[in-house]
């Protein structure tokens, strides 16, 4: 199987299982590939070290990220035509001590357009988190496990916040999670920068 259809492969089985992330990781002369599903890894498959460079390099290729450089953690995100539907992803690589490279990618959710009072129990948080975003000035600070829905609820929260104020949002991400048409989004360029 070329690694083309191979990895459109993997995004489909990951799709139908409901996996959050992929985690590609290498152990001894292979690479494991362990699915994310309702916070547990889930052993799913396995490929030769080759493949598994090679599986990694694509992606970080369409992700725009650095190919040739395996000694520095890397993210970057990417968008990719899987059964005429469009699915965004996010990877982060990291190498261990054998300068062996992992990668993790993160099947992002682009279909977040529900109001924040409808997506929550916690009704009193809501109205509370809604009355500081009203702010001018300050920093909200959201933390959470993986899958918790932590970039979602900022989100919505500026989206409400927005619809209502009607002033400009201008973000800087790293790398940009969701699109959305009513911002102004800028990604983090660290090669710009130095």
């Amino acid at each position: 199987m070329e690694i083309e259809e191979f990895t459109q492969y993997v995004i489909v089985k990951a799709q139908e299982t409901g996996t959050s992330d992929i985690h590609i990781l290498p152990e001894d002369t292979q690479y494991r590939f362990y699915f994310r599903i309702g916070g547990k890894m889930s052993f799913w498959n396995a490929v030769t070290e080759d493949e598994g460079k090679r599986f990694i390099s694509y992606f970080k290729y369409l992700a725009n990220m650095d190919v040739g450089e395996r000694r520095k953690p890397q993210s970057g995100a990417a968008q990719l035509i899987v059964e005429e539907k469009t699915v965004a992803l996010r990877f982060s690589t990291i190498t261990n001590f054998r300068s062996q490279e992992s990668m993790v990618i993160r099947i992002l959710n682009q279909s977040m357009h529900v109001s924040l009072a409808k997506t929550t129990y916690f009704k009193r948080e809501v109205k509370l988190i809604e009355q500081l975003a009203q702010f001018n000035s300050g920093l909200l600070i959201f933390s959470g496990p993986v899958g918790s829905g932590k970039t979602t609820t900022m989100y919505q929260l500026v989206r409400e916040s927005y619809l209502t104020s009607k002033q400009q949002v201008i973000t800087v991400e790293d790398p940009v999670e969701i699109e959305e048409p009513l911002f102004l989004q800028t990604q983090v360029n660290e090669v710009a920068c130095n």
